[in-house]
């Protein structure tokens, strides 16, 4: 499943806005376009064309399924192809046109070139592109008008140049403010995270005080008995209570456990009256379901914040109401816990990183438990389906 930052959907919004405005300049350009075919050749003509004003609004239209790598390469390619072209339009143009009153058409839009290089480049690279375009731009006007005319090529390199930076500007802040976002976003899940871990800390070591105080207080029941013959099981006592409180001193959360019933409880209450949760305990003869602590803690929690996603988030405007259900099965070595609603559901590729929800709340938080896995799927046709496992003895 993949987790859309956001300045991967910022940088998809820019090639979009690029696209449609690269249709915008080939159409005020038109007629420059049409004029100037005959001054090359028929294939350079088209390729040129094709590439500088017809890559743009293709990209466009893919930019919500090509993965972010792959809009950067081919915003590169079509940046550097613009480039090419500019540099070899004066030299491949037939001897017997040189109209120097017209702007060549390709100065008119390689500003979109210049946008799709500030996706494609780092910011440096970026400015160095639009350095070297606007230069070019200014050599060409002066190819085509002569040495007796140098403040036009100037002028014109200059303009160009301006339009440039202020495009770039605003691709780069709006690359910088997704960047930011995500930093941030970042800052925040780790703080809910840690903010989970220590709540869950704190309620395995107040389980971990009362199985201590519980066997204190056994073991000195036993021995104010004082009873023939019983010295040996006070002794059992007395070691199995300094065991657990060396467990408690060194904080090994592992050492506790919770029972098939008591993990039972903790499920229907995370559940809620909302989703009915069905109960599966194997117990083979001679075994018994016990699970760490901080397992039963992990996977309750994350069901918790599946079924409030799903009442958040599953209920279709105006439709149908939304059927959701939840199913546990527990052995000795096992657990899997599975909750499916049937509601509007959502796309996982563009699942927004601050979904804290999903990502912290179940994903994260789940599969940094030893031994546990958690896994969503979802479709705006089927629903969405959250699914958690824990098995004893797997390797982190």
């Amino acid at each position: 499943m993949v987790i859309e930052s956001a300045h991967s959907r910022v940088l998809r919004i820019l090639v979009v806005s690029i696209g449609i405005g690269s249709i915008v300049f080939t159409l005020l350009g038109l007629g420059g376009i049409v004029e100037q075919q005959d001054w090359h050749g028929t294939a350079l003509s088209t390729a040129m064309v094709v590439i500088v004003c017809g890559v743009p609004p293709v990209l466009a239209l893919v930019a919500h399924r090509l993965p972010v790598t792959a809009l950067r390469v081919l915003s590169g390619i079509h940046a550097a192809s613009a480039l090419i072209f500019l540099a070899i339009w004066y030299p491949a143009m037939s001897p017997e046109f040189l109209p120097a009153t017209s702007t060549p058409w390709l100065m008119n839009i390689i500003s979109v070139a210049t946008c799709l290089a500030a996706i494609a480049l780092p910011p440096i690279a970026a400015w160095v592109y639009l350095i070297a375009v606007a230069v070019g731009g200014g050599l060409l006007r002066f190819g085509l008008l002569g040495a007796n005319d140098v403040s036009r090529p100037f002028q014109d390199a200059v303009m160009l140049a301006l339009f440039s930076v202020v495009v770039v500007s605003l691709v780069q802040l709006a690359l910088r403010s997704g960047r930011k976002q995500d930093e941030a976003s970042i800052e925040a899940q780790q703080e809910a995270a840690s903010v989970g871990t220590e709540e869950t800390i704190e309620r395995q070591r107040a389980r971990y005080q009362a199985f201590t105080r519980d066997e204190v207080l056994a073991t000195l029941h036993e021995a104010s008995l004082d009873s023939f013959g019983n010295h040996v099981a006070i002794r059992q006592r007395a070691s199995q209570a300094l065991q657990k409180m060396a467990e408690l001193r060194s904080e090994k959360s592992n050492a506790a456990f919770v029972t098939a019933s008591e993990f039972e409880l903790l499920l229907r209450a995370s559940a809620t009256l909302a989703v009915p949760i069905g109960v599966n305990v194997s117990e083979p003869a001679g075994t018994r379901v016990l699970i760490p602590a901080d397992v039963a803690d992990g996977l309750a929690e994350a069901l918790a914040e599946a079924v409030s996603n799903s009442l958040t988030h599953a209920e279709i405007p105006g439709g149908r109401p939304v059927l959701r259900r939840a199913r546990a099965t527990m052995s000795p070595t096992s657990v899997d816990i599975v909750m499916t609603d049937d509601g509007r559901g959502f796309s996982l590729r563009q699942m927004r990183l601050d979904r804290f929800g999903v990502r912290v709340g179940i994903l994260q938080r789940v599969n940094a438990i030893h031994g546990c896995t958690a896994a969503v799927t979802s479709s705006r046709r089927d629903g969405t389906s959250v699914s958690l496992s824990w098995r004893e003895g797997t390797i982190a």
